[in-house]
């Protein structure tokens, strides 16, 4: 069986992230991603969404450790997503 992306992350409830709503870096990343974000369906934007709720929630402090500008705060959030997805796929293998 292929593996995707509903296979390599295991979610946050969407309803779940009234903390994250709150949190002012998140919300710059969730808008600086909306330009990209926007233009996907809304099954993919969702799943995008997800799978970043569950990084910032799980890596928060690594992603705002060197965040000052958005650049830093995106490059961040990429290599959190990176390394839960390599994560995810090891688990998966075994």
């Amino acid at each position: 069986m292929p593996l995707t992306l509903h296979h390599m992350f295991r979610y946050l409830d969407a309803s779940d992230d009234s903390l994250l709503q709150k949190d002012n870096d998140y919300n710059r990343l969730i808008k600086k991603l909306s330009n990209f974000s926007d233009c996907l369906s809304s099954e993919d934007k969702e799943l995008l969404l997800k799978m970043i709720n569950e990084v910032y929630y799980k890596y928060q402090k690594s992603i705002l450790t060197n965040s000052d500008s958005d650049t830093e705060l995106m490059l961040s959030t990429l290599m959190a997503l990176v390394t839960k997805q390599t994560l995810e796929i090891e688990r998966l293998r075994k």
